[in-house]
């Protein structure tokens, strides 16, 4: 048997209960109380109603601490998105896209904006202008647990509560001193991360108040896609080095209709050698090479991304794959007892944080400021001679090129987020039950500056590309030389080089009062009810710098200011009713339900309501079932955000060699490019695209209808301590709001999802873009609508187990989700799509139909042992058109299941090292390398896969240590 100390009895109870607990909301983490005993009243997320149990209508699943603890890092969203009823969504390891290193959470790939955080019951400071909160503001050492409802929950929360609700709880009462240290590395030496935090707490005045202050400091390093061998090298079909085609040489791209002379060419290259519609090259000495073929190429050939087949740029080694971040937290709580039945509360948490970016040096491709006169007098004389070929000699024509002189493109974001909460609680008796309220206030501020190097001036740029031999220095730095890779001098790098800053500013103020308690009894028990009052109003500023504003950049996207404000008053009222006890088959029958009406300055007002079912036909067997009706109204972002630029990859149709060229609509196809301006050789230069995103005042609310039905058991066993749960749940979303993307918008107007039959050029699909004179497309128009519906369906499956063996705790721990169905349209009159099973088009977007956490641990006298398992179920990989077609043009199509471990050891004495706690700890014990697929398959690729899903790491070691005097 387990000695019996303070910490054998505590490991005793952590095991029992679980690494994690089971989210049936009818497990609690308290032990069996002895007859008599009173039992603590306490209030579970997914209800405003005191109870004496977890036992609520909706799936309630709770992580304890020590889950945190286990996986060895200060990054709490790296321990949640390995839960099955989480998506990764743009985690630390997303660089391109990147959403400045915040990290956010999805419940069941949803949406990060349709998934409501908390902390200790209260909304979180939103760190965007999309209102999404950023995990990196919550204070990990404070954690006590952390509670997931996934059935919805708008009645009870309000809006943003369509996927599910994730309530953070803190530690509240703390007396002494805690100091604690983690330490992280690869297997590589690479991509550190230290945390070192003090607590400090104590009672005073008697014992009527109690404070506590917590302050944290941790640094995490970064990883370069270059320190992997998976990622050192971008790859195209088949896996070959294929990177961009925005090359630091320069490429001259010929126009369709202008181009060079087949004699021309053969007398630069010689005869044949290279035909007159290949895109060209420039060496350092100005002569020229054949992109195709590499013919004449005369520069690097040892780098590990040189293709002699097709020539292109390898943008992956300077790219992140793990974010560098650096941050500081300071949290303080405490309350004091006004009376014996009332009590004041305080909280105060501050973060300050720092997070890079960095990609590649900037691309300038058609469209942002590549068009090259035909008298610049840097000219070389061998694309002279091609240019004089040309039917009209005189015509600009396109150039693309990476400025790698003016260096890569990074970005510095330096986060400042305050919230603070003030309130009174209390108790009162009204006939012959406890009623409580709480009254609160809350604001909170944030501010992030983003500071960008590495962009280019496009009219600057332009400019010197427009140089004569009578000005050949528009500029007056020297001339700027653009043919050939480091012919940019120094002083030209720096006169088109800009450097931005954009502010964001968010407010949030709230307010609250609640009310709970009994009002009358049935024959089966207490009638509860719950009522209360909400209000909020959140403000948002995003002030672009001034090159960004203007659209004179070329680099990261350009961008509009953004002002905006969403308030809301709310009412809202729960009800539990115990409708028969201690009946034949009916152990207990109870109905709860919520309805909340919100009334929005913008949306108007929209009412949101829940029912639940709880039956219990025998002791320990219970059968529970909800509804939900939540509703999400649109925030700032998707309201107030004007067109902003950016780069999605696509396919173009009238790539030369796409399928739709030669499939079986060809010939319609063909003459639609050419009625575009895109020439029947059309080679796609660019697998990205330029398009316009942004808001719309006019969109309505999110509506979700949401089921959930399952059971709990747990037997009255004399040696196991079980418990089993299984729900299967479905969520109904229509008026989806989101945007068309630009990969959909020119596959429909080339009839994906039949919306061109006719494959008319006025299509309402083409008219939402336009093509270059080289053919390319650009300026693709995708701002937010009410979209089609979003359906899902599936299972979920959690187990607890607990058995003594020899002198400890064997315990086993179970969380399993079985995707039946995800499927979406991406406009009202376009098929619903399937999705289950694949890695959507966006990082993280990932969708697998089976996917599990395992934890197994064995704990005896002053040690305890952890072994953690986590499986990803193999998916399909697909391409960004609307149908999620497959793809079959060379590129992996499917990806494998994916299992990866983690092993963890603590020794915590309780003798005379009694307060100390070490962990150690393994993650990736079987070095697992992620899966490799390519970037025309369109979906969610960075680093050749897809680094917020897999692993992309590898094994690492982590050591903790936490003292309390």
């Amino acid at each position: 048997m387990i000695k019996n100390t303070k910490l054998s009895r505590a490991i005793q109870l952590a095991m029992l209960s679980g690494a994690y607990t089971v989210g049936m909301g009818a497990v609690s983490t308290a032990q069996a109380q002895p007859s008599g005993a009173e039992v603590e009243e306490i209030v579970v997320t997914g209800s405003r109603i005191v109870r004496r149990d977890f036992e609520g209508t909706s799936p309630v699943f709770t992580l304890d601490s020590s889950a945190v603890r286990d996986a060895g890092t200060p990054q709490i969203e790296q321990v949640l998105n390995e839960l099955p009823q989480l998506v990764p969504s743009i985690t630390t390891t997303s660089n391109n896209p990147s959403n400045g290193g915040q990290a956010n959470i999805d419940l069941r790939g949803l949406g990060t904006s349709r998934t409501l955080v908390l902390m200790d019951g209260i909304r979180l400071q939103p760190s965007n202008v999309s209102g999404v909160i950023d995990l990196n503001t919550v204070p990990a050492g404070l954690i006590d647990n952390i509670e997931i409802v996934t059935g919805g929950g708008s009645a009870v929360y309000g809006s943003d509560a369509i996927a599910g609700v994730v309530n953070i709880k803190l530690r509240t009462d703390f007396e002494g001193v805690q100091v604690a240290s983690t330490f992280a590395e690869s297997a590589e030496g690479d991509g550190g991360t230290q945390t070192v935090s003090l607590m400090l707490g104590g009672n005073f005045d008697d014992n009527r108040g109690n404070a506590v202050m917590f302050m944290s400091y941790d640094n995490r390093d970064g990883v370069f896609a270059g320190d992997r061998a998976f990622s050192e090298v971008a790859r195209g079909p088949n896996l070959a080095p294929l990177g961009s085609a925005a090359v630091p040489d320069g490429f001259y791209v010929p126009a369709g209709a202008n181009r060079g002379s087949q004699a021309a060419y053969d007398s630069v290259f010689g005869p044949g050698a290279v035909p007159n519609t290949d895109i060209l090259g420039f060496n350092q000495d100005g002569s020229l090479f054949s992109r195709t073929g590499t013919v004449n190429y005369k520069g690097d050939t040892s780098d590990v991304g040189y293709n002699p087949n097709t020539f292109s740029y390898n943008y992956s080694p300077v790219n992140y794959l793990q974010l560098p971040l650096e941050r500081r937290q300071i949290a303080a709580f405490g309350h004091y007892d006004l009376s014996d039945n009332a009590e004041a509360y305080a909280k105060m948490s501050y973060t300050t944080y720092s997070a890079q970016q960095e990609l590649a040096a900037t691309p300038v491709t058609s469209g942002v400021g590549s068009t090259v006169s035909a008298s610049n007098p840097f000219i070389p004389a061998d694309l002279a001679t091609i240019l004089a070929s040309r039917a009209n000699p005189d015509d600009p024509f396109t150039m693309y090129r990476r400025t790698v002189e003016v260096g890569s493109r990074a970005s510095d974001n330096n986060y400042d987020v305050l919230q603070m909460t003030f309130g009174t609680r209390g108790d009162f008796q009204l006939a012959d039950y406890t009623w409580n309220w709480d009254l609160w206030g809350s604001w909170g501020r944030t501010q992030r500056t983003e500071i960008q190097t590495g962009n280019v001036s496009r009219s600057k740029l332009q400019a010197a590309y427009n140089a004569t031999a009578a000005n050949p220095d528009p500029l007056g730095c020297g001339g700027l030389n653009p043919f050939g890779l480091g012919n940019i001098s120094d002083a030209c790098a720096a006169e088109i080089a800009v450097q931005a800053q954009n502010t964001t500013i968010l407010t949030n103020k709230m307010a609250g009062a609640t009310m709970t308690g009994g009002v009358f009894e049935l024959p089966a028990g207490t009638v509860q009810t719950a009522f209360g009052v909400e209000y909020r109003d959140n403000e948002a500023v995003f002030r672009p710098d001034q090159f960004l504003a203007s659209g004179d950049v070329v680099g990261f996207n350009a961008q509009q200011p953004t002002v905006g404000g969403i308030d809301v008053m709310e009412v809202f009222a729960e009800f539990s009713v115990p409708l028969i006890n201690d009946a034949p088959l009916v152990n207990y029958l109870g109905l709860d339900g919520a309805v909340r009406y919100s009334d929005y300055n913008l949306a108007g007002g929209v009412d949101t309501y829940s029912l639940g079912l709880d039956y219990e036909p025998v002791e320990n067997v219970k059968i529970r079932g909800s509804y939900n009706r939540a509703v999400a109204a649109p925030n700032v972002s998707q309201l107030f955000r004007p067109q902003n630029e950016g780069f999605p990859a696509y396919t173009d149709p009238c790539w030369d060699g796409s399928a739709q060229r030669t499939g079986p609509n060809a010939a319609q196809v063909n003459a639609l490019c050419a009625a575009q301006g895109a020439p029947a050789s059309f080679p796609q230069g660019n697998s990205q695209v330029r398009a316009l995103s942004g808001g719309n005042p006019d969109l309505d609310p999110e509506v979700a209808d949401t089921y959930t039905f399952g059971t709990v058991w747990s037997p009255d066993l004399q040696d196991l301590n079980l418990r089993l749960a299984v729900d299967w749940f479905r969520y109904e979303i229509t008026e989806r709001i989101g945007g068309v993307g630009a990969a959909s918008i020119v596959s429909r107007c080339f009839n994906d999802q039949d919306a061109n039959p006719t494959y008319s050029p006025t299509n309402q699909w083409c008219s939402y873009f336009e093509r270059s004179a080289a053919g390319v497309a650009e300026n693709v128009r995708a701002t937010d609508q009410n979209l089609g519906k979003m359906n899902l369906d599936g299972i979920d499956l959690q187990i607890d187990a607990g058995l003594e063996v020899g002198p400890g705790m064997l315990t086993s721990n179970i969380a399993l989700t079985h995707l039946l169905k995800w499927e979406q349209q991406e406009d009202p009159s376009a098929p619903l799509t399937s999705q289950a099973g694949t890695i959507g088009v966006v990082v993280g977007e990932t969708l697998p139909e089976w996917k599990a956490r395992i934890s197994t641990g064995y704990g005896f006298g002053d040690y305890s042992v952890q072994w953690t398992m986590n499986y990803i179920d193999g998916m399909d990989v697909v391409n960004s058109n609307a149908a999620r077609s497959l793809v079959t043009s060379g590129v992996v199509p499917t990806v494998g299941s994916y299992t990866y471990h983690r092993l963890t050891g603590t020794w915590a004495p309780s003798s005379m090292l009694e307060g100390l706690s070490l962990t150690a700890g393994i993650n990736n014990l079987m070095d697992k390398q992620p899966p490799i697929y390519t970037g025309d398959a369109g979906a969610g690729i960075q680093s050749n896969t897809d680094p917020s899903t897999y692993d992309v790491l590898g094994r690492r070691y982590f050591v903790s240590a936490t003292y309390n005097f």
